[in-house]
C-alpha cells in the first residue's frame, strides 16, 4: 500500500513540474532514485497511460518531462501509440494549427528513433498516424502514409476505415467509397457504420439506406453508430417501414441481451434523449406529458427544449403558456422557439399574436430567414387578407429573400419518392394530382 501511495506521488510530482530549472529537475531526479519507479522499465509508459482517460493534454505534456528526468527512456510503438490517441483527443486550449503541427512533431520523433512505417512491424505507429493525420484533415499526409503502409503489406482494416472516415467528414464521398468497396480485408461493423455515416452527414439518405442493406445482406451485424445512422435517414426520407422494423430489430436484440439493457445498465439519458422524447410528445399531443418531463425529471434544460415545449404547447392551440414560457426563459430565444410560435398562430389563424410574434423576431434580429416571411404570409393568406400577403412578397423582393422550394418525401413499397414545388417530372404526376383532388373533395365536401 505504502509503495502504491509512493508511486502515486511520484506521479504527481512529474505532471506538475511543469518549466523546472535544472536545479528542480535534478531534485525531482534525486526523488526518483529514491524511489522504486527507475527499476520498473515500464513506468514511462504506465505514467501515460494512466493519464490518458481523463487528463490526454497532460500526456503529450508529460512526455518531453520523462525525456529530461529521464535520459534513458527511450519511447517504442507503444509509447507512440500513447501519443497519438491523446494527440487525437486533446482539443481543450489548442487551435487545429497547433494539433496539425503536434501531430507532425510526434512523427518526426517516430522516424528518429526508429518507430515509423519503416520499423513497425505490427502496424501500431503507422495505424496511429493515419488516424491522427485523417482526424486532423490532413489527407495528403494520411494518404501517403497510407501508400507507404499499402506497399510494405502493413494495412488493416483499421487504417483503411480511418482514411474513410476522413475522407467522409471532407465531404469526398466519391473517395471515401471507392476506398470501402476496395478493402482487402473483411470489412467489419466500425467500417460499415463509418462509411454509412459518411453518407448520412453528407445528405445521401437514400445511399445510406442502400448501404445499410448491403451491410445485412454481408452477414456483419450493424453496431449502434449504423442503426443510429439509419434512422436518421429514415426519419429524414419519411421510410416509415424501415423504421418500423429497425425498431423492431433493437427491441429483438434487447430481449435477447435478456431484457432491460438501459436500466441494468443504469444508462442516463442525455441532452439529446430529452429533445427526443417531447419531440414526440408535441407529435401525439401529449401536453400533460411534455409537462411533467419538463418540470420534473429534466435537469438544466437547454433552449432545444425549451424550443421542444413551445412546440408542444403551440401545436396543441395553448399559445398564451407559450408566450409565457418563451417571455420567462432564462436564455435569449432562438428562431427554432420563435418558428414555433409562429407556426401556430399561422395553423390557428391568431393574426394578431402572429403579428407581435413577427415584430418580436425583428427586434432579435431573427426575420432574415425565408421561412419566417412564408409563415407571415400564409398566415395572412390563410384570413384573406390579399394586401398584406403582397405587402410581405414585396418586403422579401426588397430585401432579396429567397426562399427554397418546398420539398417533401415519401416511402411506396420500399421506393423514397420525392416531390419538390413545381415539379410536375413524376411518371405518375396525372394519378397523384387525381388522388390529391379526390383526398381535397372528401375533406371538404
Amino acid at each position: 500500500m505504502r509503495e502504491k501511495l509512493w508511486d502515486c506521488l511520484v506521479q504527481q510530482l512529474l505532471c506538475q513540474s511543469a518549466s523546472l530549472s535544472n536545479a528542480k529537475l535534478r531534485q525531482v531526479h534525486a526523488v526518483l532514485l529514491t524511489s522504486s519507479v527507475l527499476a520498473d522499465r515500464f513506468f514511462p509508459n504506465k505514467l501515460l497511460r494512466s493519464l490518458l482517460p481523463g487528463q490526454p493534454l497532460s500526456v503529450v505534456r508529460c512526455f518531453p518531462r520523462l525525456r529530461r528526468i529521464l535520459p534513458a527512456f527511450r519511447p517504442n510503438k507503444y509509447t507512440f501509440s500513447l501519443l497519438l490517441t491523446a494527440s487525437s483527443s486533446s482539443s481543450e486550449s489548442e487551435s487545429e494549427d497547433d494539433a496539425r503541427r503536434l501531430v507532425c512533431c510526434i512523427h518526426g520523433l517516430a522516424v528518429v528513433v526508429g518507430c515509423d512505417s519503416s520499423g513497425d512491424s505490427e502496424g501500431y505507429v503507422s495505424n496511429g498516424l493515419i488516424h491522427a493525420y485523417a482526424g486532423r484533415g490532413m489527407l495528403c499526409s494520411a494518404r501517403r502514409l497510407f501508400q507507404e503502409s499499402i506497399s510494405r503489406g502493413r494495412t488493416d482494416v483499421c487504417s483503411w476505415t480511418s482514411l474513410v472516415t476522413a475522407y467522409g467528414k471532407a465531404g469526398q464521398l466519391d473517395q471515401a467509397r471507392a476506398l470501402f468497396d476496395g478493402m482487402p480485408h473483411r470489412r467489419n461493423d466500425v467500417a460499415w457504420s463509418a462509411m454509412l455515416s459518411a453518407y448520412v452527414a453528407a445528405g445521401g439518405l437514400l445511399r445510406a439506406l442502400q448501404l445499410f442493406q448491403e451491410m445485412q445482406r454481408s452477414g456483419v451485424r450493424p453496431n449502434r453508430a449504423a442503426v443510429v445512422g439509419a434512422l436518421a435517414a429514415c426519419g429524414a426520407l419519411g421510410a416509415l417501414e424501415q423504421g418500423t422494423w429497425l425498431h423492431a430489430y433493437c427491441l429483438r436484440l434487447t430481449q435477447i441481451g435478456g431484457g432491460g439493457g438501459a436500466a441494468a445498465a443504469a444508462v442516463r439519458p442525455n441532452a439529446v434523449t430529452f429533445i427526443c422524447v417531447l419531440t414526440a410528445c408535441a407529435r401525439a399531443g401529449l401536453v400533460h406529458r411534455a409537462r411533467h418531463i419538463f418540470r420534473t425529471i429534466l435537469p438544466n434544460p437547454g433552449i432545444e427544449h425549451y424550443g421542444c415545449l413551445v412546440d408542444v404547447l403551440a401545436r396543441a392551440g395553448l399559445l398564451d403558456e407559450a408566450l409565457h414560457v418563451v417571455r420567462r426563459m432564462p436564455m435569449r430565444p432562438d428562431s427554432y422557439v420563435m418558428g414555433a410560435l409562429l407556426n401556430a398562430c399561422t395553423a390557428h389563424g391568431h393574426v394578431h399574436l402572429g403579428r407581435q410574434v413577427m415584430a418580436w423576431m425583428a427586434d432579435l434580429g431573427l426575420d432574415n430567414h425565408s421561412g419566417v416571411h412564408v409563415q407571415l404570409s400564409n398566415m395572412y393568406a390563410g384570413s384573406s387578407n390579399w394586401e398584406h400577403v403582397l405587402s410581405v412578397r414585396n418586403a422579401m423582393e426588397d430585401k432579396q429573400v429567397l426562399k427554397l422550394p418546398g420539398c417533401s418525401m415519401v416511402e411506396v413499397d420500399g421506393v423514397a419518392c420525392e416531390f419538390v414545388a413545381g415539379d410536375r417530372s413524376h411518371p405518375r404526376m396525372r394519378d397523384i394530382i387525381s388522388t390529391l383532388t379526390n383526398l381535397h373533395a372528401h375533406r371538404h365536401p
